[in-house]
């Protein structure tokens, strides 16, 4: 049984799951950015302590940026949720060895862990919500007029007449000049010869 589909609900909710996802990735970076700046400081790492952290938060907003493109290949594809992870897994380490407790680490990593979740399911979202777009922008799409070719009635030609030439017989005068029988119009039998010699 085919069900029909709204595309309107869907390519509405799809932007809806992507804004939603962006807002859980804005509160995750102001949650775990100070934790692991402190983190940082308390590891003598100096003043890179607060440039750090931004690059973890910067590769998982370029690589959230690449995913949104539905035309780019399967293996770029594969390759930014590949890096996403990496930069997700950093950042909840990173907020759990800074935590002073089990519930502070909890605290610190869950909104990091609940960005990747909502960009997995963002993503599953635009990609349905894309071929959705496609399939109507092909019923939309105005259709080709195919033109019937219009054919010219064949005048047949008539075929020419054959002309039959008869032959004229040679007069006797002929025959006795000429001293031949091939040249008689009579059929060739004895009795046609006989006359023809009889005539000469």
């Amino acid at each position: 049984m085919t069900t029909k589909v709204n595309a309107q609900a869907v390519l509405k909710t799809a932007a809806l799951i992507k804004k939603i996802s962006y807002t859980i990735a804005g509160v995750a970076t102001l949650a775990s950015y100070g934790t692991q700046v402190v983190l940082l400081l308390a590891h003598n790492v100096g003043l890179f302590s607060y440039a750090i952290p931004a690059t973890i938060d910067l590769l998982a907003i370029a690589c959230t940026m690449a995913l949104m493109f539905q035309e780019i290949d399967t293996s770029t594809k594969r390759m930014a949720g590949g890096f996403l992870v990496i930069a997700v897994t950093v950042s909840i380490v990173a907020n759990v060895m800074g935590a002073d407790n089990a519930v502070a680490a909890i605290g610190h990593a869950w909104p990091v862990l609940a960005y990747l979740l909502a960009e997995m399911l963002a993503s599953r979202v635009r990609a349905f919500a894309a071929r959705i777009q496609a399939a109507e922008d092909a019923k939309n799409a105005p259709r080709p007029v195919v033109a019937i070719p219009v054919t010219t009635p064949q005048v047949a030609t008539p075929l020419p007449t054959a002309t039959v030439r008869t032959r004229k017989a040679p007069s006797a005068a002929t025959v006795r000049a000429t001293g031949s029988h091939a040249n008689c119009g009579h059929p060739a039998t004895p009795k046609d010869r006989a006359a023809c010699r009889a005539g000469r």
